[in-house]
């Protein structure tokens, strides 16, 4: 088995025993490398998660594993582009959530709450892997702004949550939440269009 990075090539034997050494091979390139870890592709599959699992499942059989390295840049772009998505979706649902709240809120409310609570920390923890990053766009300082009211308002929800103040919980979504989402989207949108790529522009 052929084990690709950037320009490189390592061999392996096509046995279980060696999975442990291909996983230590890539690490180890990929923290040599001045690149992000994107995903693999094992004989032409692109592999998103759970690498060392399905290279185990299909170790026999398995004639190439690519690993597929970005810039920083690039790696910077990609996750403004999946966080730029996630905004689109995310607002709507959450206006609706909020006149759920207001209204009294269901079982399938207080889920779709658990979700919105879900997505804002995966927002901060972007938007913490980019600023630990080495490139950061033009307009970063307002990010950092945002981040910062977001984490606030996300104690103060999980205050209102612990209550179970679904009014008060609706108001810090309304006033709050909902105004920092919509111009993180603004910013995710800007610094896309004036220094990032968009792979599928008609």
């Amino acid at each position: 088995m052929l084990l690709t990075i950037n320009d490189n090539s390592f061999e392996f034997e096509n046995k279980l025993s060696a999975v442990e050494s291909i996983i230590k091979k890539i690490e180890n390139e990929v923290s040599d490398s001045n690149q992000f870890f994107s995903h693999l592709i094992i004989d032409d599959e692109e592999i998103f998660d759970q690498f060392e699992l399905r290279i185990e499942e299909d170790i026999a059989s398995i004639q190439e594993v690519k690993v597929v390295l970005k810039s920083i840049k690039q790696f910077v772009n990609d996750c403004l582009i999946t966080k730029e998505d996630y905004l689109t979706g995310a607002i709507p649902e959450l206006e609706i959530l909020i006149d759920e709240l207001y209204q009294g809120p269901t079982n399938e409310s207080w889920e779709k709450l658990g979700q919105l609570l879900e997505g804002l920390q995966w927002l901060n923890q972007l938007i913490d892997t980019i600023d630990k990053g080495s490139h950061h766009p033009g307009n970063w300082d307002a990010y950092l702004r945002l981040h910062a009211t977001l984490v606030a308002e996300f104690s103060s929800l999980e205050q209102a949550i612990n209550t179970q103040d679904h009014i008060l919980i609706a108001d810090i979504l309304q006033y709050e939440v909902l105004a920092v989402l919509n111009s993180l989207k603004t910013e995710t949108t800007t610094t896309i269009d004036r220094e990032g790529t968009r792979s599928n522009v008609n």
